[in-house]
């Protein structure tokens, strides 16, 4: 099932919309050009936007739009991390222009940085090299240092910005 939204208005298939793009789950059935999974294979996916969602009992995917799900993590895990995944991944690297090869030098500020995607953008920054400070609460400063955060700034202590010029200069 597709969802076009070009065409919504003139179909009018919008409805039911099933909403949720993480899954992970067991193969139930393969299509027939499907060679590198078979039934009772446990997998994990984003599903794009464009698709019904994964807020269901069974969901249906193209077969590159799934992957197998590592065997350390269980089904609850796993179906929490692709999406944020992407989307930390998507913004750094897509939007920031951000790479392995070019974080070195760079200092990040990520604001959010104890919600899911700040904690993938924390932990990829600082596996490709950067300097990097994260704008939380308080409540949250051991989890994103711990996630390797080199300055924390809490949002709620007062202005960010003057936080972040106390800060010592990166040299």
């Amino acid at each position: 099932m597709k969802r076009d939204p070009l065409n919504i208005k003139n179909t009018g298939s919008e409805f039911p919309l099933t909403l949720g793009r993480d899954v992970s789950g067991t193969i139930m059935e393969c299509g027939l050009d499907v060679l590198y999974f078979k039934p009772g294979d446990e997998v994990w996916a984003a599903i794009p936007p464009w698709k019904q969602g994964t807020l269901s009992e069974f969901v249906v995917a193209s077969g590159n739009e799934v992957s197998l799900k590592p065997r350390s993590l269980s089904h609850t895990e796993a179906a929490s991390l692709p999406y944020v995944g992407l989307t930390a991944w998507s913004a750094m690297r897509q939007v920031g222009g951000l790479k392995e090869k070019n974080c070195s030098d760079k200092r990040i500020l990520i604001f959010g940085a104890s919600g899911g995607v700040g904690t993938f953008a924390i932990q990829l920054m600082k596996a490709w090299g950067a300097h990097v400070t994260a704008v939380c609460s308080k409540d949250a400063n051991e989890l994103v240092q711990n996630l390797g955060a080199d300055n924390v700034i809490d949002y709620k202590a007062g202005n960010v910005q003057e936080q972040l010029r106390a800060l010592p200069l990166y040299v």
